[in-house]
């Protein structure tokens, strides 16, 4: 029971969840299980307060004729109103990560449609939330709308095989979910995506594994022609640049028989590369240590050494291990007089 005495830390107590919810609606669960329920006492307790008070509660937005169950309907119908703001719609899902009861309401309220009172109804409908029925038209057409925008797609590109990366990220996503979606697709569905050429995951990693051992072929071609593997940005081939950059970080992630059949030609991946670059580093540094022990001055290095030198001087991005060693060979260097 709330005394009156009591009101004025229930009222503060409110404002304040008003101030970070939204709404007056109080949460029936912990942490704030306890005003839900002071806030129950209070409404039968209304009789016994100044009217003061009264209209403090009222110009909160607080409802004096809330029985406990309607408290709580009223409550997560808030949520969802707060839901709709931040994502444009009422599809909460059922495990959402932030409110896993939300979704569960919404599912509830799907099923319970035949159930619920005349003014729940109106109160969804002007959310604009939508019922099992209307979901499923609501899905139909925005499987429709991105269909369309394959199609459009498939028409500039000759292709379905949309990256990705592509700027339209909204229908990257949804080409990818189809093709997890297979045996889950209507005969209507897989008619319309085979109009557009469309390929499911099987097909697709099948294609992958074509693309790759053709662009293994241009690679074995390049050296050929070049004598190396260490195919430039600037190529011609701008495909081939760009696969070849793809597969020095993608060492990890590539089957054995693709490691293999790259370092067959001498290829290098990142790790190879970087490797390389540390030793040629330490290769000038020692160069420059051994100049300086053995002349006692800079001065009579070759420009190649010079230039590497005056370069390390200004380099902001040395790792602490060259930092060290510049510094060290600094340390020997005589000042000039």
């Amino acid at each position: 029971m709330v005394y009156p005495q009591d009101v004025h830390n229930v009222y503060e107590r409110l404002a304040e969840y008003k101030a970070r919810r939204g709404h007056v609606y109080v949460s029936p669960f912990a942490p704030h299980k306890d005003l839900f329920n002071e806030l129950a006492a209070l409404r039968k307790a209304k009789n016994e307060l100044d009217i003061s008070l009264i209209q403090k509660f009222d110009a909160l937005g607080f409802d004096w004729k809330l029985n406990p169950h309607r408290a709580r309907w009223m409550y997560f119908y808030e949520e969802l109103k707060n839901f709709q703001k931040a994502h444009g719609h009422c599809n909460v899902p059922h495990r959402h990560q932030e409110q896993p009861r939300l979704g569960a309401w919404v599912s509830r309220q799907r099923s319970a449609k035949d159930k619920l009172k005349p003014w729940q109804l109106k109160l969804l409908h002007e959310s604009g939330f939508e019922f099992s029925d209307d979901l499923e038209t609501h899905r139909l057409h925005e499987w429709e709308k991105n269909l369309e925008k394959l199609r459009e797609y498939h028409q500039k590109q000759g292709n379905s095989q949309v990256p990705s990366t592509y700027k339209d990220k909204k229908l990257a996503r949804w080409v990818i979910n189809q093709r997890s979606l297979e045996d889950s697709l209507s005969e209507y569905q897989k008619q319309k995506l085979s109009e557009v050429a469309f390929l499911y995951k099987e097909q697709m990693a099948d294609l992958r594994d074509t693309q790759w051992k053709r662009n293994l072929e241009k690679l074995k071609q390049f050296k050929q022609e070049h004598g190396h593997v260490d195919v430039p940005s600037s190529h011609q081939n701008r495909e081939l640049a760009n696969w070849v950059r793809s597969q020095r970080f993608l060492k990890t992630k590539l089957s054995r028989e693709r490691r293999t059949s790259l370092k067959s030609l001498g290829f290098k991946f990142s790790e190879d590369l970087k490797t390389e670059r540390q030793q040629s580093w330490l290769r000038l540094a020692n160069e420059l240590k051994t100049h300086l022990k053995e002349q006692g001055t800079i001065s009579g290095i070759g420009a190649n050494l010079r230039k590497w030198w005056h370069k390390q001087l200004f380099k902001k991005d040395l790792e602490s291990w060259q930092k060290l060693i510049i510094e060290e060979i600094k340390s020997t260097i005589p000042l000039q007089k």
